[in-house]
């Protein structure tokens, strides 16, 4: 399941379409889920999708806005918000820190 939410590349599956493909109830497969991975669906999807915008910010120069519509998030500020919980730093800080020496911007 987990490498079906990867290959997603973070997008949102709903989670009945992500019971079916693990032949469970929605109750039971956000029950394992959980235990499996110790996080809730959303936590874990938040957590993709930062990973993702992690790479980006490292090694694209795409601005921040994009990579935030790039990986799922609508609105600039949520998803800056959300960076920051999980990473620590804010995006711009992220890249400063590590940013690879040329980055392409697409």
């Amino acid at each position: 399941m987990q490498e079906f939410l990867h290959g997603s590349e973070g997008r949102i599956v709903d989670v009945p379409t992500l019971a079916a493909q693990a032949g469970l109830e929605d109750r039971t497969f956000l029950r394992r889920f959980q235990k499996a991975t110790g996080h809730t669906t959303t936590d874990y999807w938040q957590r993709l999708r930062i990973s993702i915008a992690r790479a980006k910010l490292r090694d694209t120069g795409l601005a921040i806005d994009q990579i935030g519509w790039e990986v799922g998030y609508t609105d600039p500020s949520a998803f800056r918000k959300v960076f920051n919980r999980i990473v620590g730093l804010s995006p711009s800080d992220y890249r400063r820190r590590f940013a690879s020496g040329d980055r392409p911007t697409t």
